[in-house]
């Protein structure tokens, strides 16, 4: 698809024993060659939603409006 510009947030947990790294970055490299606007932050922690994970949604929300 063609996403020109398209913000678009990527979190995931460098410890994710569902998504593994090779397939995340993939998707983020996919997504970038569509044209979005990526943001793509790898935290340490596994698959589940952390603090810092709603931080990053947090700040990159704010950061739009």
């Amino acid at each position: 698809p063609k996403l020109g510009g398209v913000p678009v947030l990527l979190l995931a947990g460098a410890a994710d024993p569902v998504v593994p790294a090779p397939q995340r970055d993939r998707l983020a490299a996919l997504l970038k060659q569509a044209g979005a606007d990526v943001t793509y932050h790898v935290i340490p922690a596994g698959h589940g939603l952390t603090e810092r994970d709603l931080d990053l949604v947090r700040e990159w929300l704010a950061a739009r409006s």
